[in-house]
């Protein structure tokens, strides 16, 4: 069973009786459906169930004469928040038809990999895998278990410019190292050393939380798997149209990275609220727009 179903209204999916019944009901009920033939005797086909607005399933299997057989499904969730303009390459997830995209987000020199939801979009424009594409926009969402609302960190405005100053100072210099800069290198060294220093100084004194007060990092084995926390920029809650569940969708910034979470309202402590922080580990899935 795919264990981010609960994200957006299916928590009650516990047994393999229950996810085979889930999956003949959504594609028996599909409000999209779209073939791509991969030769002369197999389709690919890909079925979107909607459950709420911009939210859903999407199932993906191949049909041979009139034999359909589901090869994997996962739940999704669309948003409107940019995440990233940086070029983007496409590579297949093991054997299945289920692909991953890796971005290397130009302002911070890290590299950011989630899993495709637009397949459709992808298959129509006859991309080659494993090469790197002009893109308009990634919109990235974490879909989370479990999450927890924490409180804000007070800053001055002079402290939230001096932040953005720094940000881009650092921005700057990891386009500078890029280029073989060595003075740049140096330099951001030097404020990694600084960083540290600072950190080793306050964790004595003052809660983590107020130390730290954003981050966004893989977690585990899995290269799509992420924990993050940041400010909440905006809140929406949904209902499941299937189940009746409430759930979130939440636009947050973490490390000046901003992302969309989705959460069970039951599987969230705390409310809610813009301002505030949330922390969650996250199986991060996105759509790219591509110019090509």
């Amino acid at each position: 069973m795919h264990s981010y179903l609960r994200a957006i209204g299916f928590s009650k999916i516990d047994t393999r009786a229950k996810e085979w019944s889930l999956t003949d009901s959504l594609i028996g009920s599909a409000d999209e459906t779209v073939s791509f033939k991969m030769d002369a005797d197999t389709s690919l086909i890909i079925y979107k169930k909607h459950v709420a607005p911009g939210c859903g399933v999407t199932l993906v299997g191949g049909r041979s004469g009139e034999e359909f057989r589901l090869d994997y499904y996962f739940p999704y969730m669309e948003t409107e928040l940019v995440t990233s303009t940086d070029a983007c390459e496409v590579t297949r997830k093991g054997g299945e038809d289920s692909y991953l995209v890796s971005s290397e987000d130009s302002r911070f020199g890290v590299t950011t990999i989630f899993h495709l939801t637009n397949l459709a979009d992808f298959f129509k424009k006859r991309l080659k895998l494993d090469e790197t594409y002009p893109v308009r926009k990634s919109c990235m969402t974490g879909l989370a278990t479990s999450a927890r609302v924490l409180l804000p960190v007070v800053k001055t405005e002079e402290q939230i410019q001096e932040q953005k100053l720094r940000n881009r100072k650092r921005a700057r210099l990891l386009q500078e190292a890029r280029s073989g800069d060595e003075d740049a290198m140096e330099e951001l060294t030097n404020q990694e050393m600084e960083t540290i220093g600072v950190v080793n100084q306050r964790i004595f004194q003052d809660d983590l939380y107020s130390v730290i007060d954003s981050f966004f990092m893989p977690y585990g084995v899995e290269c799509d798997q992420y924990m993050l926390m940041g400010e909440i920029l905006k809140v929406e809650e949904l209902t499941n149209a299937l189940t009746g569940e409430r759930f979130y969708r939440i636009s947050v910034r973490a490390n000046d990275i901003e992302v969309t979470v989705g959460v069970l309202a039951a599987d969230l402590v705390g409310a809610p609220k813009p301002g505030r922080r949330i922390k969650c580990q996250v199986w991060l899935q996105g759509t790219v727009e591509f110019l090509n």
